[in-house]
């Protein structure tokens, strides 16, 4: 076998995410070598997290977990990089912390800069591109837990930047986290999540990161989910940008049937609709008294007998035949929005 072709199709197939367990089988393509390289890859392929800490005034720790080839325990850099299947070894989580979250398991001090250790394992960080119909929603996912000083904010800005990231959550947001969010908000997948802040820990939204929300709500073509905690409210206007892409945006309830971001409390019940969220923030408290009066021509008379109690207001309008864009505004909290397609034919 001429092994050129092959190594450049390996090359190729280690980039990609792979499709679930269930859906490997049909990617058969009229290049057979094509067909052997992907299945090679995915039937191989093993998942770690990778975890980071830094306490004030410590240096770095690390450790990589994988319940497959490790029991769940932690091991060093040069466990990996001697194992046998390191050629399809993926990080499939990136955990962050400041605090001894993993006390009882043994972290290894990180010798080289986070920069260079990041960049010694990045080709174990799967592309986020769907180019795949409907793949695995996992990897990569990047979780900020701690409350870091200014420079390592900085740092790990600096680093996880250039990463694209499928999932998004960072507990304590600070405006040195833009970069990481502007890349993530660059997306043309709706099976993503991001969500920044914490209902107990308040975060710090300054100008810039609302500047980076609102060129989104305005520019993208395709929304995710999207959860702010503790963001100053968004005028009507914002709301209005959003609204008129979502009308816009490609979107089938059928295309996302098994996926596990689709609201799974609707999952359950057979009678009601399926919803999807897109986004879950604060709007100013006058944004509400404009929505019953908000592009009359579309508003979906609904005969649904079910409603969330926990929502004041709700209000619907027509995407298409199959879909509604639903906003909610919360009972509890004045401020608190919820938007999301809900299905308009019953299952």
């Amino acid at each position: 076998m001429n092994t050129v072709p092959y190594k450049f199709w390996q090359s190729i197939a280690a980039l990609l995410r792979e499709p679930k367990q269930a859906q490997r089988a049909s990617y058969v393509f009229s290049d057979a070598l094509w067909t052997e390289t992907l299945q090679t890859e995915w039937e191989k392929r093993e998942y770690v997290d990778l975890i980071l800490r830094k306490q004030q005034g410590s240096s770095w720790q690390y450790g990589f977990e994988c319940e497959q080839s490790f029991d769940g325990q932690t091991v060093s850099s040069d466990v990996i990089v001697s194992h046998p299947n390191l050629a399809h070894l993926r990080i499939e989580h990136i955990g962050i912390f400041d605090n001894p979250q993993y006390e009882g398991q043994e972290l290894f001090e990180l010798k080289p800069s986070l920069a260079d250790f990041v960049n010694s394992f990045r080709f174990m960080i799967p592309s986020s591109l769907p180019c795949l119909h409907n793949p695995k929603n996992i990897p990569p996912v990047l979780n900020i837990w701690g409350q870091f000083d200014e420079k390592t904010d900085e740092e790990i800005a600096n680093v996880f930047h250039k990463i694209k990231f499928v999932d998004l959550f960072i507990k304590i947001y600070k405006p040195a986290f833009d970069p990481i969010l502007n890349t993530h908000l660059q997306k043309n997948w709706p099976l993503e999540v991001c969500t920044l802040g914490d209902s107990s820990i308040p975060s710090v939204f300054a100008s810039s990161t609302m500047n980076i929300l609102r060129c989104y709500f305005r520019e993208s073509k395709v929304f995710s989910c999207l959860e702010l905690f503790h963001n100053p409210p968004f005028p009507f206007a914002d709301f209005e940008a959003i609204f008129e892409n979502l009308l816009e945006m490609p979107f089938s309830f059928d295309q996302m049937a098994d996926d596990e971001h689709v609201d799974e409390e609707f999952q359950m019940y057979d009678d009601l609709p399926r919803s999807y969220t897109i986004i879950e923030a604060n709007f100013d408290e006058d944004a509400e008294k404009q929505l019953s009066e908000f592009r009359p021509d579309l508003v979906h008379q609904s005969d649904d007998s079910w409603s969330y109690p926990d929502y004041r207001t709700l209000n619907r309008w027509t995407k298409d035949d199959d879909t509604c864009i639903q906003a909610q505004v919360s009972k509890q909290h004045t401020n608190s929005w919820m938007i999301q397609f809900i299905e308009v034919k019953k299952r």
